[in-house]
């Protein structure tokens, strides 16, 4: 069985610097990633039923919908669809990332992580069987 080559992640977040930045560092690392995006849970879970995403990675803080929601709502009809969960800052008092690991998100980390270091995470998360060092092009 041959492996996977390219995923495609869905990139759901409302600010456009943000995603914007996101596909920069994908595109520039060479990931393996087709990316599309979304502004918030709504449009997300329109993106999901259209194309064949094998990657969520969601914002907390939407309008429309936010990324708990979302999460809570993608759980009932994709419940082997990775979801990682980014939040900016600090994270509200009402909800820990135990709570939103608990909810069913396959990790969570904060936006000042994933653009450090969770990259990896996210290869890993995808399925995709080459070792990053060897695709990344720094």
């Amino acid at each position: 069985m041959q492996s996977k080559v390219k995923a495609t992640v869905l990139l759901v977040d409302d600010d456009p610097v943000w995603s914007d930045f996101m596909v920069f560092i994908i595109k520039e690392m060479n990931m393996p990633f087709d990316v599309i995006t979304a502004s918030d849970g709504v449009q997300a879970l329109e993106k999901i039923a259209e194309n064949a995403v094998d990657l969520v990675v969601t914002d907390t803080n939407m309008p429309n919908m936010n990324g708990v929601e979302f999460l809570k709502v993608a759980r009932q009809s994709y419940a082997d669809l990775p979801i990682v969960v980014l939040f900016g800052g600090l994270m509200g008092s009402d909800i820990k990332r135990e709570d939103i690991l608990a909810l069913g998100a396959t990790a969570v980390f904060g936006k000042d992580e994933i653009a450090q270091s969770g990259l990896l995470q996210l290869w890993k998360l995808a399925g995709l069987a080459q070792p990053l060092s060897q695709r990344i092009h720094i």
